[in-house]
C-alpha cells in the first residue's frame, strides 16, 4: 500500500473514530454531576477526541499534497496486533483479576516480548533467564509504583482480586 493511500485510508478510520466517541460522550456519559460546563466528566474525552479529529484531518491533507505514492511501511505489523490484544486482554480480565495482577500481567508480557524483538542477537539460556527476571522485576516495580500512585496519591478506587 503507497504512503498516500495508508495515510489517507487511517485517517478517515480516525475521523470515523473520533465522530462515534464524540456522539458516544454526548450521550451515554453523565453530564449532571457538575454544573461548570468544563468540569463535566464528557468534557476532557471530547477535548481530546476533537484534537484527534483535527490531527486526522492533517494527515489526509497532508497525504494528499505530498502525493507520496511509494510503498510505506504497514503499521500492522505483529507487534501492533499484539500490542492491542493484549491491552483488550488487560481490559478484560482487570474486573477479575484485579489491578495488581492483570497490569503485573500485562507489563511483564510486553516488556518481555518487546525486548526479545528489538533486534538483538539470540541471548544463551543463562541470559534469557537473567533478562526474564528483570523484566519480571520491572513489572513487579511498576506495578507497584502505578498502584501507590493512584491509590494513595491519586485517591482513584482500583479494582481488586475477585476471582474466588
Amino acid at each position: 500500500m503507497s504512503k498516500k493511500s495508508r495515510d489517507i485510508l487511517y485517517g478517515i478510520v480516525l475521523i470515523l473514530f473520533s465522530i462515534a466517541n464524540i456522539i458516544y460522550a454526548n450521550v451515554s456519559i453523565q453530564q449532571e454531576v457538575v454544573s461548570y460546563t468544563l468540569a463535566r466528566p464528557d468534557r476532557y474525552m471530547q477535548i481530546w477526541l476533537v484534537i484527534l479529529l483535527i490531527l486526522s484531518v492533517i494527515m489526509i491533507i497532508r497525504a494528499i499534497r505530498k502525493n507520496d505514492d511509494t510503498a510505506g511501511k504497514p503499521i500492522l505489523t505483529k507487534m501492533a496486533i499484539f500490542t492491542v490484544l493484549i491491552f483488550f486482554a488487560f481490559l478484560l480480565v482487570m474486573p477479575k483479576l484485579g489491578y495488581e495482577v492483570s497490569a503485573f500481567i500485562f507489563l511483564a508480557a510486553v516488556s518481555i516480548v518487546y525486548g526479545l524483538n528489538m533486534g538483538k542477537p539470540k541471548k544463551t539460556k543463562k541470559e534469557m533467564i537473567i533478562y526474564i527476571i528483570k523484566m519480571l522485576v520491572f513489572a513487579g516495580l511498576m506495578t507497584f509504583g502505578t498502584s501507590m500512585l493512584f491509590r494513595k496519591v491519586l485517591g482513584v478506587r482500583l479494582p481488586k482480586f475477585k476471582l474466588w
